[in-house]
């Protein structure tokens, strides 16, 4: 629910639309690796319910990188179909557990910010990852986490915790996806195995 709830966000408040109570008509793709979690594992969820397609970035056996990002910007925007938002997974699940380098997360970073894109982390298992980026790069959680414009953190990957996960961002961002979170469905008082 939450990375459909940042789609939703992505939508309206990095492409500056207005607070109506739906999403802007005309909606927006966004980019995911071929092998990210939306893809394979949410029954296309983003299409099907939100309406919003996807664009495949990268190749399958190997993490997204910013040339990968650069040729898809160019491909998008010569159609005219600006992005949205990009979700990367860290790390890419599908593929060994494989992370995107340090350097090229910063590209991808770079990008995005040249052409308004909203840079959201699928950290379904970033715990799990974090000591890899400390040990090559000497960056911890706070600094991967500053990349981005929004987070998700699972509460049961890497923790055991129960079923959940958090959602960060900015203020505009959090306010917003409350708003979405409600229209889902996702605020219960009590959830329960």
């Amino acid at each position: 629910m939450a990375q459909q709830i940042t789609l939703c966000c992505a939508q309206k408040i990095r492409l500056g639309a207005d607070r109506t109570p739906a999403l802007p008509r005309v909606r927006r793709p966004f980019f995911a690796h071929p092998t990210s979690h939306l893809l394979l594992w949410e029954q296309e969820a983003h299409a099907r319910l939100l309406d919003i397609p996807c664009i495949p970035v990268g190749e399958r056996g190997r993490p997204m990188q910013g040339g990968d990002l650069q040729d898809a910007l160019n491909a998008a925007m010569d159609l005219g179909n600006r992005p949205a938002a990009l979700i990367l997974e860290v790390p890419h699940r599908e593929i060994g557990g494989e992370a995107t380098p340090w350097e090229e997360v910063r590209e991808l970073r770079r990008l995005c910010d040249e052409q308004g894109v909203h840079m959201h982390m699928d950290g379904a298992r970033l715990l799990e990852i974090l000591p890899w980026y400390e040990a090559t790069h000497g960056v911890g959680a706070k600094e991967v986490a500053a990349l981005f414009d929004s987070v998700y953190v699972s509460f049961y990957k890497g923790l055991g915790g129960m079923t959940g996960a958090m959602l960060l961002g900015e203020a505009a961002f959090v306010e917003e996806a409350r708003v979405w979170l409600r229209r889902f469905g996702g605020n219960l008082y009590t959830a329960l195995p």
